[in-house]
């Protein structure tokens, strides 16, 4: 928990996506994976970028986790973009998130990953993402994931897109892993609101 606390505090997420690997993992996604790989690393961090998640290139997104990669992988650490199922395809599926068809992507990638290296993997949800991580905690659990990081968690409801049981105070309910809660207090969405970050860490 602590060493990927201390990568996050690190972090200042107004990088480029210059040097980013591009792997082609067919069970994945038809989408690449953008990749960021340090020798010295110590954690594999797979990210999810949240809202219509990501379709093209991580360097022409306006996502802070989607440009943060080189700042990940300077610090320490290997970082995967997770990318959306398809060219086309958002990344939230029918059942929002929690579906059998996302969490199998997630486990190929995580299976992926465990062929290169035997390095704990952290999962960070920004947004949206928060849904697929917390999500992914609870079905993959300890012997796939380590822990995860919620940043800009969904804290509130708001309407039928976003019903309670999709926000952190409910899904967390049954995690069982490390959860960082990483949030601004100035952070003016509906759905995401400082007070409620700050009562759910």
């Amino acid at each position: 928990m602590k060493d990927f606390a201390a990568i996050l505090t690190c972090l200042c997420f107004i990088s480029s996506s210059s040097h980013a690997k591009q792997l082609n993992i067919d069970s994945v996604s038809e989408n690449p994976i953008f990749a960021y790989f340090n020798k010295q690393a110590k954690v594999n961090y797979i990210a999810f970028v949240g809202g219509e998640g990501l379709k093209g290139k991580a360097s022409k997104s306006k996502n802070p986790v989607a440009r943060s990669g080189k700042e990940f992988r300077d610090v320490g650490s290997n970082y995967f973009i997770f990318p959306n199922p398809a060219k086309k395809m958002k990344l939230s599926n029918a059942d929002r998130n929690d579906g059998k068809d996302h969490m199998q992507r997630i486990l190929n990638l995580i299976n992926y990953i465990k062929t290169q290296n035997s390095l704990p993997i952290v999962l960070l949800g920004h947004s949206r993402g928060s849904i697929s991580v917390s999500s992914a905690a609870k079905i993959l659990g300890k012997e796939n994931v380590k822990g995860i990081v919620v940043l800009s968690s969904i804290t509130s409801s708001y309407d039928d897109y976003t019903p309670y049981y999709l926000t952190m105070e409910s899904m967390l309910k049954k995690v069982e892993l490390p959860v960082l809660v990483v949030h601004h207090e100035k952070d003016a969405c509906t759905v995401s609101q400082y007070n409620a970050a700050k009562k759910l860490a």
